[in-house]
């Protein structure tokens, strides 16, 4: 009888909170790690006691709308109509965005709804007051402990920290701190600078020529100042390639293995975990929402084996207990079930031995030549392993290599042709969607390298490239199509909408000198999807009209028409 009860009580457990709706607002994209990894943690803990299809989750995608009024109107409509029929139970919000919306719209989107928060950056205390039915974890940060570990590790060895931040409102929160930590910063050998305000061109030129006696460490950065999307999961990668110093960082999982140093870190996936513990008491007991339950997450001291061997840091130089990750496991340590599996054999035949040794001597010749035969298969075995694990890892880094090195021009830093055409089959394939290209030429660019030597004339190829990558969105991309020519390819872009758009990226570098010249100008020829069949016939209707602006004396946008 007690072991029909048990089995009942495993089955029904998952369903304890059975009609329970839970919605999970996430203020950035699924895409950010943290956020993942977050959800993860929440989740994990939720499935034993919410049903799937009573868990909603909502991504507001504020990374890339930081402080953004009409994105925000765009959310409160969205929730209104999408949850005015769902009674929800509790709301689970991830980091600041997510909460300020809440203490602004709740009562307005999800009446008396209890919220259980996390992943919060700025103390919500005085946020708070007046307000029932919110409880959480705080988040916070590690800025002032970073810098102190990032002093104490380097030491005479650098003589300036750079903290990297922006002009959001969260970069705005963290470098206020950081200005307080430099009135009353002790280290005098070292100095603390603050940098919120950059492009990442300008970054990545900083750290690959201006790095000698540096460390770099990244508060929060959303966008440059150019208002170009920083992704952790792209950028980080490149910085850390051309960077001569050490970058640290404080957010875990969207950091450590990019190419970041480490530092005193947090674990998104525990601060999931916790988060749904808070929310299963409140949904087990109502009194539990008068509760002001608060925490905050841990830092703990993280980082990344390979970038200390990078920069010859000694474990001994870290703090103790530090977290040691993608270090390179021994031959022992890879092989540990297969060591130990021989090393029994070995001892059973050496027991075997002994005991045959005592019963018959002349047996002896025989136990010694197995045990022999076992060693040299042995040693077989790990040879021939360690030559296809050398062969792996050469052919997995020329894999990469290549695969860069086929869709990047190497001057301009921008996709190539190849990664074009890739763009436009992928664009094809969708029928309905419209899409636009424009065919961008330089004006009398011979006559450049001509005068002034093909040196002017890359940097006139860079300019033009990095102008029109500054002025475009970041669903579009522009291509070095040949020689002086670019490919710009604008998704959901009619005709009339690309047109504007050249013209924009037209008398901006005509408006750019570039000395010795006073002035570039550009010709362009615009088509879109639907005046082609296929897309050999929309690169030369683009061509077409590309001629048509040259003939009709350059410097101009003109749109191709049947």
């Amino acid at each position: 009888m007690l072991r029909l009860c048990l089995i009942i009580l495993t089955l029904i457990s998952p369903f304890c909170f059975a009609g329970q709706k839970v919605l999970l607002l996430n203020s950035y994209h699924p895409q950010y790690q943290w956020s993942h990894e977050n959800n993860l943690g929440i989740r994990k803990v939720l499935q034993n006691h919410i049903a799937d299809d009573d868990l909603f989750i909502e991504f507001m995608d504020s990374r890339r709308f930081i402080d953004d009024k009409k994105h925000i109107q765009s959310l409160v409509e969205l929730f209104r109509h999408k949850y005015k029929r769902i009674d929800l139970d509790l709301i689970i919000s991830t980091d600041d965005f997510a909460l300020d919306f809440l203490l602004q719209y709740r009562d307005e989107l999800f009446p008396q709804v209890p919220v259980v928060y996390n992943g919060v950056n700025f103390d919500p205390t005085e946020k708070l007051k007046g307000k029932e039915g919110y409880s959480g974890i705080l988040e916070g940060d590690a800025i002032l402990k970073n810098l102190e570990l990032i002093a104490n590790i380097h030491q005479d060895k650098i003589d300036e920290i750079i903290v990297l931040s922006d002009t959001s409102s969260l970069g705005a929160f963290f470098s206020s701190k950081v200005k307080e930590i430099q009135k009353n910063w002790p280290n005098n050998k070292i100095k603390i600078t603050l940098n919120d305000s950059f492009s990442f061109e300008s970054l990545l030129y900083q750290v690959n020529n201006l790095s000698s006696g540096k460390a770099y460490f990244i508060a929060a950065i959303h966008k440059d100042n150019q208002d170009r999307y920083f992704s952790y999961r792209h950028d980080i990668p490149i910085l850390s390639r051309y960077s001569k110093a050490p970058i640290y960082g404080m957010w875990g999982t969207p950091l450590l293995g990019l190419g970041v140093m480490g530092g005193y870190m947090n674990d998104p996936l525990l601060h999931g975990s916790n988060t749904a513990n808070i929310a299963v008491n409140i949904l087990s007991d109502s009194e539990y929402n008068n509760k002001n339950f608060q925490s905050e997450a841990q830092f703990l001291p993280r980082f990344d084996d390979r970038q200390l061997k990078k920069f010859s840091i000694k474990n001994s130089q870290l703090p103790q207990q530090s977290e040691i990750n993608y270090a390179e496991q021994t031959i022992a340590e890879q092989y540990k079930e297969i060591i130990l599996f021989i090393s029994f054999i070995i001892i059973g035949l050496l027991t075997i031995i002994i005991l045959l040794s005592i019963q018959a001597r002349r047996r002896k010749k025989i136990e010694n030549e197995l045990a022999e035969l076992n060693y040299a298969l042995e040693d077989k075995i790990i040879q021939r392993t360690m030559a296809l694990e050398s062969s792996n890892r050469a052919l997995l880094k020329l894999n990469s290599r290549m695969e860069n090195l086929a869709n990047t021009d190497d001057l301009t830093l921008i996709p190539n042709r190849r990664h074009g055409h890739r763009i436009l089959d992928r664009l094809n394939y969708i029928e309905g969607d419209e899409y636009s290209v424009a065919l961008i030429d330089i004006d009398h660019f011979k006559k450049v390298n001509d005068e002034h030597g093909h040196d002017l004339g890359d940097q006139v190829l860079q300019q033009v490239s990095q102008c029109i990558s500054q002025l475009i969105r970041p669903s579009d991309t522009i291509c070095r199509w040949g020689g002086e020519e670019f490919l710009l390819i604008m998704p959901d872009t009619g005709l009339d909408n690309a047109f504007q758009t050249c013209e924009r990226v037209r008398t901006s570098i005509a408006a750019t000198p570039i000395p010795p010249l006073k002035a570039i100008n550009i010709s362009i020829g615009i088509t879109s999807k639907f005046q082609a069949k296929t897309i050999s016939q929309l690169l030369r209707n683009a061509d077409k009209a590309l001629y048509k602006a040259k003939d009709q004396g350059r410097n101009r946008c003109i749109c191709w028409q049947d």
